[in-house]
């Protein structure tokens, strides 16, 4: 998929200059310059799910009970209190709030038809800038074709804030009378997050069924915060066309290639009949090369001798890019932005 992103535009951009191949042009201004602001949109971003350490998905919004590497095991007699198995692979925020005094752990989750905990959000357009330099090869009559070569750069900054309220269901998982389920948050400040791998840490085992199910009404409150420096460059076949003595139309697409320096953080508030019941939070940093393809399109309107103004419009796919920030999940969708230009040329 990724190879296709990147041909698909090449081939279409280097058939038109094929068929337009001939001499060399005999126009003494064979490069233009070009520096522009470049709009973005159609970027967006989607935070969720919350992951484990063994980065699977949690199960619930304030915790999650997954099977561990012994699978539905439990060594003793099958009971009310432990109809079925163990498991260490468990996790949950607020252990003041979701450890009760009958030998249980609550964790939420939401009601069908109801999601409280996916968040999905965009903020058009973001700003940025394009240096674009064109040189031509030769000419076809007057179809000029060439090679367009580009760096530009835009921050992406996406933000949410906000909350989401519904009915929630409670599930009561049961541990062993006379053990103590770990704190949390933890002396770290993190929340309490159990292992896949027995051996990983000194496990706290539970019930791996919930005894009991309680409805419940709930909020969570959470602010999302996305900031990267994109720089990009763009490389791939170039055409243009004539459209009267001063407006001149061109064509491009080829390899895009994108260089992105990346920070989030996030925060959850969960609240049970409308009382604080747990809050977690992260934040991080990560790099990442993401490569792709673009076409586009451009206007040229020479008001001097050599000098323009120019404009255009560019779609560009660099794909998704994921990336785990402190055991929140970020997508950011760059399959389907396009961007605006508009700026000053130069050509010599």
């Amino acid at each position: 998929m990724k190879t296709s992103r990147i041909i698909l535009p090449i081939l279409v951009a280097s058939t038109a200059v094929a068929f337009c191949a001939d001499d060399p042009a005999t126009n003494s201004f064979l490069n233009q310059l070009s520096f522009s602001a470049r709009l973005g949109f159609n970027i967006r971003a989607k935070f969720g799910p919350r992951t484990t350490p063994d980065g699977m998905s949690y199960n619930y919004i304030d915790g999650y009970v997954l099977p561990d590497s012994t699978g539905d095991f439990n060594p003793y007699p099958p009971t009310s209190t432990f109809p079925k198995g163990l498991t260490q692979n468990l996790g949950y925020d607020n252990s003041a709030s979701q450890v009760t005094g009958n030998n249980t752990i609550l964790t939420t989750r939401s009601a069908p038809g109801t999601d409280l905990s996916s968040r999905s959000f965009d903020d058009d357009p973001q700003l940025g800038a394009e240096l674009t330099y064109t040189h031509e090869l030769g000419t076809r009559g007057n179809v000029h074709y060439g090679i367009e070569m580009a760096a530009n750069y835009m921050n992406v900054c996406l933000r949410d804030n906000s909350s989401s309220a519904g009915y929630a269901f409670q599930d009561a998982y049961p541990y062993f009378s006379g053990t103590t389920p770990p704190t949390s948050p933890t002396d770290a400040g993190q929340p309490y997050q159990g292992r896949f791998s027995l051996g990983q840490q000194a496990a706290f085992v539970i019930g791996d069924t919930p005894v009991s199910s309680t409805r419940v009404f709930a909020t969570v409150a959470e602010h999302c915060q996305f900031d990267a420096n994109l720089w990009g460059f763009r490389l791939g076949p170039w055409l243009e066309v004539p459209l009267s003595e001063t407006v001149n139309l061109s064509l491009s697409g080829g390899l895009a290639v994108g260089l992105l320096d990346a920070s989030a953080s996030w925060s959850q508030t969960l609240s049970i009949n409308n009382v604080v019941s747990s809050h977690a939070s992260g934040s991080g940093s990560d790099f990442d090369v993401l490569w792709g393809g673009y076409v586009g399109v451009n206007a040229a309107w020479r008001f001097a001798d050599r000098w323009s103004l120019v404009g255009g419009v560019q779609f560009q796919d660099l794909g998704h890019y994921n990336h785990d920030f402190a055991g929140q999940v970020v997508d950011l969708n760059l399959s389907e932005a396009f961007f605006l230009t508009f700026g000053l040329g130069y050509s010599f």
